[in-house]
């Protein structure tokens, strides 16, 4: 579950950032935001496909 992310540090570069996804410590590409909570986050190929195939998230324009 997604309810506590990690920290979300959009703002150093694409190559330092960290999956938002609870205890999660892969290298975050794709952005989503998540729908219940209305958070945006940076979240690994892993977290992602969950998120998405569960609904609980939507692709942000540019997020790979």
């Amino acid at each position: 579950m997604v309810v506590h992310m990690n920290p979300i540090k959009q703002d150093v570069s694409q190559e330092y950032k960290q999956c938002v996804g609870r205890g999660c410590q892969n290298e975050g590409k794709i952005i989503l935001t998540i729908q219940y909570l209305k958070k945006v986050g940076y979240f690994c190929e892993s977290c992602s496909e969950d998120l998405l195939r569960l609904r609980l998230a939507v692709k942000q324009e540019g997020g790979q």
